[in-house]
């Protein structure tokens, strides 16, 4: 039984006004890209900084989560890579409590998730999935643990660590956005039909009274 991690539709919903409030308050233009969640080397942040260093050329912004309470060497390397990369007037950082991830989500033009295994992690879920599916927006990600099921269909994959894919779909989109034809109105009321807690509790609530729990 297949039971997601809903997230609340209260906070993760289409909202052009929330969009254009972020886009406002930190002077994002353009095509922005979205990178949520923790700076881990399974996170595979390096591999989406790598990626967007081939594509230095075209005119994009990278929304990045700070997360402070994940200070360590990793976030320090990443830091030095985004400056080595030449790209640190291209980021930009931010540290949102949970009910304002909404809005932040709202704010850009594709989510990336490229999520990498490793000998003691894989993917479980992949929360953010969800939320930036509920939000209508684009989620490209590698093909890695649960994240092709969540997306199902509705968004873009990549191999784990294929830094010269990752470019060339970001490359595509910042082009032309409709390179991959996706309909963000479809894409949200899918996540919230089956990924959001309604379905969660939907599901639970079935599993209870099939085992007698109820």
């Amino acid at each position: 039984r297949k039971i997601p991690l809903g997230f609340d539709p209260k906070y993760f919903n289409i909202n052009q006004i929330e969009r254009k409030a972020v886009r406002s308050k930190l002077g994002l233009d353009g095509f922005v890209i979205g990178f949520f969640g923790r700076i881990t080397y399974e996170k595979g942040i390096h591999i989406l900084i790598d990626a967007l260093k081939m594509i230095k050329n075209y005119k994009w912004t990278l929304l990045i989560d700070e997360f402070d309470i994940y200070k360590s060497k990793f976030q320090e390397n990443i830091h030095n890579q985004i400056v080595n990369s030449g790209l640190i007037n291209r980021v930009v950082s931010i540290n949102p409590k949970h009910d304002e991830m909404g809005s932040f989500i709202n704010s850009v033009d594709v989510v990336v998730m490229p999520s990498i295994s490793t000998s003691s992690w894989v993917e479980q879920y992949g929360r953010i999935a969800a939320e930036s599916m509920g939000c209508g927006k684009l989620v490209v990600a590698s093909i890695s643990g649960a994240l092709p099921m969540l997306l199902n269909g509705r968004g873009i994959l990549f191999e784990e660590g294929n830094v010269e894919g990752l470019s060339k779909i970001l490359e595509k989109l910042i082009i032309n956005k409709q390179t991959y034809k996706y309909n963000e109105q479809e894409i949200s009321e899918y996540a919230h039909l089956e990924l959001s807690i309604n379905k969660q509790m939907k599901e639970m609530l079935s599993l209870f009274k099939e085992t007698g729990a109820l």
